[in-house]
């Protein structure tokens, strides 16, 4: 998932109305759950071309997964120090 990862991280820094995170989870649009929206993402380049109703389906993803990676504590889920073992 990391080429789906750098893939959609460029395209939503032009398709967002404001860039998700460095860490927004942009690999969500290459699952089978969400093929829907990225087929239809795929003609469109910029902000400023997208219709209405999709653009606002794109932001409602941009919110629902802003935080997907992070604990209730607020910190990366996956980052952080490495346990000793």
């Amino acid at each position: 998932m990391q080429a789906a990862q750098r893939s959609w991280q460029l395209r939503l820094r032009t398709l967002c109305e404001a860039p998700p995170a460095p860490d927004f989870p942009c690999f969500l649009l290459a699952t089978p759950a969400l093929r829907g929206l990225a087929q239809r993402l795929a003609a469109y380049t910029h902000r400023r071309d997208l219709p209405t109703g999709l653009a606002d389906e794109l932001d409602r993803f941009v919110d629902a997964f802003a935080d997907y990676l992070r604990t209730a504590e607020g910190e990366d889920a996956f980052g952080g120090a490495r346990r000793a073992g």
